[in-house]
């Protein structure tokens, strides 16, 4: 069966997707739509793609949500607007691929979940690290550990305080977590607490340094820590088992 995509946003993430997905057999995934609230990205962005001549470019989201021929709907717009992207795509009956971070706070989540639920449409988050070839191995490698007891990670990105970014949690937090709760057997933590440092950027503050801490049952941590200025540290994650 063909899966008929329709692309909402016109950025880096969206050109990486639209890659990786015109490598795919065209019997089983096809671009036929793409929308920004600019039109003619919209248009630039198909042309790029060799696309002009079969995708349909929209100028908003609504008139992609209601083309017939869209199947499923990928955001990979700014976070803030994901949760009533989301939503909107779903009462439309699309199923939903969402980057991550999929919505600002976990109350923005549910409400995401319920109308996946009540439409009955396929809602994923696009937590691309997961598909890596090595985390096969790593979840492997956590089965012949014993308990996991301890997991560490530090991930540094150099330029997102320069380039506009207004929080570091919100753009690479997520995957740090996502490892710890992986480690853990999706366990969920009894406590979190977080420290880190804020600085002004274009008139805004933003967090660009951050560690949070979790604690699960019988002593088990996890600490992770995440960077956005450039001072060497090299991303690495650990995690430590009684065997």
């Amino acid at each position: 069966m063909q899966l008929k995509w329709g692309i909402i946003g016109t950025g880096r993430i969206c050109q990486d997707f639209c890659l990786a997905l015109l490598t795919c057999d065209p019997h089983e995934h096809v671009i036929v739509a793409v929308s920004s609230r600019d039109k003619r990205k919209a248009d630039n962005f198909v042309k790029e793609f060799g696309l002009e001549n079969h995708v349909r470019t929209y100028g908003t989201q609504e008139e992609l949500f209601q083309d017939p021929n869209v199947d499923i709907a990928y955001i990979g717009t700014i976070e803030h607007v994901h949760r009533d992207l989301c939503i909107k795509a779903l009462t439309h009956n699309k199923h939903v691929l969402c980057e991550k971070p999929l919505a600002m706070n976990a109350d923005e989540v549910q409400q995401i979940i319920d109308t996946a639920r009540k439409t009955n449409k396929f809602m994923m988050e696009a937590m691309w690290s997961r598909f890596f070839p090595i985390y096969n191995y790593l979840r492997d490698a956590i089965k012949q550990i014993g308990t996991v007891t301890f997991v560490e990670s530090t991930y540094c990105t150099s330029g997102l305080i320069s380039n506009g970014c207004w929080s570091i949690l919100m753009t690479i937090g997520c995957y740090g977590v996502q490892a710890a709760l992986l480690a853990f057997n999706h366990e969920e933590p009894e406590s979190v607490t977080a420290t880190g440092h804020t600085r002004e950027f274009q008139g805004e503050i933003t967090d660009a340094m951050a560690s949070i801490t979790l604690l699960f049952k019988n002593n088990c941590m996890a600490v992770l820590n995440f960077l956005g200025e450039n001072i060497g540290t090299i991303n690495s994650l650990t995690i430590h088992g009684t065997e």
